[in-house]
């Protein structure tokens, strides 16, 4: 038996849901900006101090107040993270709350089975889910600067990089012309308009890497099929344009690419509505949206890419993890 008390969890994605609402209201996604980005600014939250990079709603809200705030520095960490490197939060500085998730591990799960199987009493399993508070890199003296810390990535290795990945994923890509750029599953093919019909290698990338977003939901990937089923209109498909903007976000960041956000905003008005209606779909959407980064993650053979394996099952957690993640892990 897996005993769980919702209401903190509920209130975090509550509150999360609220403030991308009251952002969209503005005619604007919470990532959307209407300047260039500093350097680094792209690259989604991540934990200096652990190593880790922040996921699901957490990475969203970060991003968020980020953007609220005026940071161009990814970096976050905890009080007592800061101590560890001999930095200090300066005071009077408020920090922003990220959720830590802890399931039982598979050994628990296995034993309550054979319990249950033997006519035993099970152990009682618990989800546990807590609140951390961290501070951006900008909050905290001492930090190592942003710069020391960044490798310079130009545009044309991004490109490179990105051009590789798309090979090593095998999918299906077509480029037909036209003004169109689309996934379609029936077919399980990615068309997209001629490469010197886009501005710049940086804006052809992007949109190769969202489509290839939308791939990753076929039955054969990550089955999406229920939100793929939607035609264009419908809050099935307004909901799977979310998670595919909300993984390009992601995976952008990561290979260091422009993101260009106007392109989708036709679906503010269905996103606002979706969250109203339940304000978990933000959760869900984060969570599709991490598994998504990795999955197509897992295709990115970059130098200082580190995990090999498999891109972790991201569950219904939302907590900070690495590349190849314990769900247990802490901020």
């Amino acid at each position: 038996m897996t005993t769980f008390r919702k209401g903190g969890a509920r209130q975090f994605a509550e509150k999360a849901a609220e403030k991308m609402i009251e952002q969209l209201r503005k005619g604007v996604a919470p990532w959307q900006k209407g300047w260039d980005k500093p350097e680094g600014s792209e690259i989604p939250p991540y934990n200096p101090v652990s190593g880790t990079r922040y996921r699901g709603l957490n990475s969203f809200v970060l991003a968020s107040e980020a953007g609220e705030r005026g940071y161009s520095d990814p970096r976050w960490t905890t009080y007592r993270g800061a101590k560890k490197v001999d930095a200090q939060v300066r005071r009077g500085e408020k920090g922003v709350g990220v959720e830590y998730w802890k399931f039982p591990t598979t050994e628990q799960e296995d034993r309550v089975r054979e319990a249950i199987g033997a006519g035993e009493e099970p152990e009682k399993l618990k989800i546990i889910h807590r609140t951390y508070t961290v501070f951006n890199a900008e909050q905290i003296e001492g930090m190592p600067s942003l710069d020391s810390e960044l490798k310079k990535v130009n545009q044309w290795e991004a490109c490179e990089r990105a051009e590789a990945l798309l090979s090593a994923s095998g999918a299906n890509i077509q480029h037909r012309g036209g003004n169109r750029a689309f996934y379609r599953p029936a077919q399980d093919l990615i068309v997209l308009p001629k490469q010197e019909q886009f501005h710049s290698p940086g804006a052809y990338y992007s949109t190769a890497l969202h489509e290839l977003g939308h791939w990753t939901g076929h039955a054969s990937r990550l089955d999406r099929s229920e939100l793929m089923k939607g035609s264009f209109g419908s809050p099935e498909y307004a909901k799977e344009e979310l998670r595919a903007e909300m993984t390009s976000v992601t995976v952008n960041g990561m290979l260091r690419l422009p993101h260009d956000p106007n392109a989708h905003a036709s679906y503010v008005g269905s996103w606002i509505k979706a969250l109203q209606e339940n304000p978990n779909e933000l959760r869900y959407a984060a969570r599709d949206a991490g598994r998504m980064a990795d999955f197509i993650l897992q295709f990115d053979r970059h130098e200082e890419r580190q995990a090999e394996s498999k891109p972790r099952e991201a569950g219904l957690s939302s907590s900070v993890s690495r590349q190849q993640p314990e769900l247990g892990q802490q901020p």
